[in-house]
C-alpha cells in the first residue's frame, strides 16, 4: 500500500492523530530549533525525537487550547502519513497553510 499524505487544519483530526500516537502538544522554546522550526510539536512518547531540539532549549507540554491558539495564530496545517507500516505512521509535520507538499518533501 502507498503512504497517503493528508493535510488538515481539523482540531478534532489532530488530538485523534495524537491520541493514536500516544502524542501531547508541546511548545518549543526555541523557534529555529530542528524540524519544528515553528514553536510547536507533539512529543511521541517513547521516541526519540527530542535530538531536533536545539541542546539549549526544550520543549514544553501546554495544553490543547493552548496548542490550537499557537497553531491559528501561526496559520499551521497539520500534515501526516497514512500508510502501510507504522513507521510511516508516524511522520508528521506543519506546514503554512497553503505551502503545497509533496511525498517527496515529506
Amino acid at each position: 500500500m502507498k503512504d497517503d499524505i493528508v493535510v488538515t487544519v481539523d482540531h478534532q483530526e489532530i488530538v485523534n492523530w495524537a491520541k493514536k500516537h500516544n502524542a501531547l502538544p508541546e511548545v518549543i522554546d526555541d523557534p529555529d530549533a530542528g524540524s519544528d522550526d515553528i514553536g510547536i510539536r507533539l512529543d511521541i512518547a517513547g521516541r526519540a525525537d527530542d535530538q531536533y531540539l536545539s541542546t539549549d532549549r526544550i520543549s514544553k507540554l501546554i495544553s490543547w487550547s493552548d496548542f490550537f491558539d499557537k497553531f491559528e495564530e501561526m496559520k499551521l496545517a497539520f500534515v501526516y502519513k497514512v500508510g502501510a507500516d507504522d513507521k510511516s505512521g508516524l511522520s508528521y509535520k506543519f506546514i503554512k497553510r497553503g505551502e503545497s507538499i509533496s511525498s517527496a518533501s515529506f
